[in-house]
């Protein structure tokens, strides 16, 4: 992001310090126009030439030690943090490769109990644990970053709907948690759409990511229906890391569905994936009872063959 060029406290400094050179160039000014000779006349004007070098010195003590009060409108103010990322590349025999770096970034948003509109093109960072009382409301395509050793608790889920994604980063030993809880009554995904939504995209790196649906609702995945209308569709979630749990309720699938409707695709290239469906909801698939028809494939669960990588769908 842009900075500009000077800050209120900038300018003070460089205001104080040229009136102190300008005090010192009137201290030879008045030896050359006194001489030797006017004790008494030098005196006074070196008395007023050093009261104004002291206040000078007091306002630049006194700025110097304000951090943070210039007005800086594009600059970060954060100190920088890093996270996992990874490159997902197809081998000629099929098997695909996933090559994990380490980057970092100071342009990030610190989560707080407050921010529970998470908006696009923004990266959100648990660098304390935090928990939410509200659902958090995701708009556009945002980041998130799960600091090691911090939770984020979403006491009623995480609204995501078709058309938005969210991107989970984890760190170097990968204990940064995300809880994501539907309340009861909302017929909601823990991670995903509200009652009678399709769920949106969903791309983990890392982290332990985990997500109950609520009352027809996915874990991961669409809202659920009810006996007159069809439920949400599921999200589209890749998994690249990390370990994933994810449970449905009262007909919705684990990863996938709403009660009364369809899954989406799920592609684990590594990480651990475990998926519980709620009564008769498919682990990984379609909610119960789904009549929904989307276009395209639905459904389709993608495991790689890579080392670490492991799904264990079930349904009740």
């Amino acid at each position: 992001m842009l900075k500009p060029l000077f800050s209120l406290v900038d300018f003070f400094k460089a205001a104080c310090a040229l009136i102190m050179m300008n005090a010192v160039q009137r201290m030879f000014l008045v030896y050359e126009k006194y001489g030797r000779g006017h004790r008494k006349m030098i005196k006074e004007e070196q008395l007023s030439v050093w009261k104004i070098i002291a206040v000078s010195l007091c306002l630049l003590m006194i700025f110097g030690m304000q951090p943070g009060t210039g007005v800086k409108a594009y600059a970060s103010e954060n100190e920088a943090i890093s996270y996992i990322n990874a490159d997902v590349k197809n081998g000629d025999d099929g098997t695909v490769y996933v090559s994990y770096y380490e980057t970092s970034t100071n342009d990030f948003n610190k989560l707080t109990s407050s921010s529970t509109s998470w908006v696009n093109g923004s990266i959100y960072a648990a660098v304390e644990s935090v928990d939410f009382t509200d659902r958090i409301v995701v708009t556009g395509d945002v980041c998130l970053v799960l600091c090691d050793g911090k939770s984020v608790t979403a006491e009623k889920g995480i609204q995501l709907t078709s058309g938005s994604s969210l991107t989970i980063y984890g760190q170097e030993n990968g204990s940064g948690k995300l809880v994501a809880t539907a309340a009861k009554g909302s017929n909601a995904a823990g991670i995903g759409g509200d009652s009678l939504e399709d769920g949106g995209s969903i791309t983990i790196y890392g982290g332990i990511v985990e997500a109950h649906g609520a009352d027809g609702g996915a874990g991961i995945g669409g809202g659920g229906g009810n006996d007159s209308e069809y439920g949400g569709t599921g999200c589209e979630l890749v998994v690249n890391g990390g370990e994933v749990m994810a449970y449905g309720d009262k007909g919705g699938a684990g990863i996938g569905g709403g009660y009364r409707a369809a899954g989406n695709e799920l592609t684990v290239n590594a990480g651990k994936v475990t998926a519980v469906g709620g009564s008769y909801g498919a682990g990984i698939g379609a909610g119960f009872s789904s009549r929904k028809y989307i276009p395209g494939n639905q459904d389709v669960i993608s495991m790689n063959e890579v080392s670490g990588g492991q799904t264990i769908p079930s349904g009740t």
